[in-house]
C-alpha cells in the first residue's frame, strides 16, 4: 500500500467516522503513529484536518471539501529541495512527500 493510497484512505475515513485517533489509523494500515502524523501533516496541504491532543482527542476533517493545490510554483519547489539537506529524516520524508504529490 502506498502513502497516497493510504492518505486518501485516511480523508474517506474522517468523511464517514467524523473523528479517528491516531492509533486506530497506525492498526488499521499497518503503520506507526509517526508515519499517521506524517500523513496528517500532507494532508493538512489539502484538507482541513484538525487535530486535539488526549485521551477525547483524535483527527478531524473540518470542511467536507477544498479545492486541492494540484502544483506548485517552480520557486516553491526550488525553496523545498534547497531545504531538503538541512533537514531531519521524518521531515525530509514529508517534504519529498509534498514534492511527489504536488511537484509539476
Amino acid at each position: 500500500m502506498d502513502a497516497n493510497w493510504r492518505r486518501d484512505a485516511i480523508v474517506e475515513l474522517l468523511r464517514q467516522k467524523g473523528k479517528v485517533k491516531a492509533r486506530e489509523l497506525a492498526k488499521r494500515f499497518h503503520v506507526t503513529r509517526q508515519t499517521i502524523c506524517q500523513d496528517i501533516t500532507v494532508l493538512s496541504l489539502r484538507c482541513d484536518i484538525y487535530t486535539e491532543r488526549g485521551q477525547n482527542g483524535g483527527i478531524y476533517l473540518l470542511e467536507k471539501k477544498r479545492p486541492v493545490r494540484k502544483s506548485l510554483s517552480s520557486s516553491q519547489i526550488e525553496v523545498l529541495e534547497q531545504l531538503l539537506p538541512s533537514l531531519s529524516e521524518e521531515k525530509r520524508l514529508i517534504v519529498q512527500s509534498i514534492l511527489h504529490d504536488f511537484g509539476s
